[in-house]
């Protein structure tokens, strides 16, 4: 795979079109110590292109919850079936990334209810 470099970015809607096009010939979720992001080869290029953010180009789109971003790509991109997923080594000192989502949500805050 080709290291993060910002001339070899793809944002999200164009990468939308090209899986519409199966111009997608391989597909990567690599993860991070910050999360997950997405890196593919498209039939018509010899290296991988990342995939960024429209206002930040300069840096991947990451993904926090691996399970988000499956879920992100089922609905996006439902042609693509076969994903190779890059683990970090050394993650088990990488605090889980979908803890957080099942963590316990703070309390409302508001008016206290009336008690009789």
């Amino acid at each position: 795979m080709t290291p993060w470099n910002p001339e070899n970015a793809i944002t999200e809607p164009d990468l939308e079109l090209a899986a519409k096009k199966d111009a997608v010939t391989k597909f990567y979720i690599t993860q991070c110590s910050d999360g997950f992001y997405i890196t593919v080869r498209l039939n018509w290029r010899e290296d991988d292109i990342h995939l960024s953010t429209r206002r930040q180009k300069d840096r991947p789109k990451i993904f926090r919850s691996i399970a988000r971003l499956i879920q992100l790509i089922r609905r996006k991109f439902p042609n693509i079936t076969y994903i190779q997923l890059h683990l970090l080594a050394g993650a088990e000192n990488i605090e889980s990334t979908d803890s957080a989502d099942d963590a316990e949500k703070p309390k409302r805050r508001g008016r206290k209810p009336k008690t009789e």
